[in-house]
């Protein structure tokens, strides 16, 4: 009988951590923190897969270490989608995107219409969307949307 509730308890610590874990991993991942870290480590290779989707003269979508990566010619910009939750109209997008012309840009590239510092933004997009944009390094910015 001792032993039973010794394996019992064993076992349920043993589901916590590991569900701890997997709920911390999801949120780290979308964190500003780890996608700055992120792409500040991978620049190059990041930037010319950017490039290549821009040189390609039309909007061009692909897949890069599993993100949806959508590019965007009207606003010039290649936008790395890393998680995309709920459904509208209570979604939150997480990502970075790439800008050669080095422009503070809303999810998607939405321009979003207002004067800013150019290191960031925090506020509503004309469609009504609300954005957080924070510059990583030039070129290179997180974006979080939420609609």
């Amino acid at each position: 009988m001792k032993n039973r509730k010794g394996l019992l308890i064993t076992v349920l610590s043993v589901i916590v951590v590991v569900a701890a874990v997997c709920i911390f991993s999801l949120f780290y991942v979308r964190s500003e923190a780890y996608i700055s870290r992120y792409v500040v480590s991978h620049e190059a290779a990041l930037t010319d897969y950017a490039k290549e989707l821009l040189d390609d003269g039309v909007s061009a979508s692909g897949t890069y270490n599993g993100w949806d990566v959508d590019s965007f010619k009207e606003n010039n910009v290649v936008q790395f989608t890393v998680s995309y939750t709920g459904i509208v109209p209570a979604s939150t997008a997480t990502g970075f995107y790439y800008s050669p012309d080095d422009r503070l840009l809303g999810y998607q590239g939405v321009d979003l219409g207002v004067n800013t510092n150019g290191e960031s933004y925090e506020g509503g997009s004309p469609y009504g969307n609300y954005h957080e944009v924070v510059k990583i390094t030039d070129h290179w910015y997180w974006v979080k949307c939420e609609f």
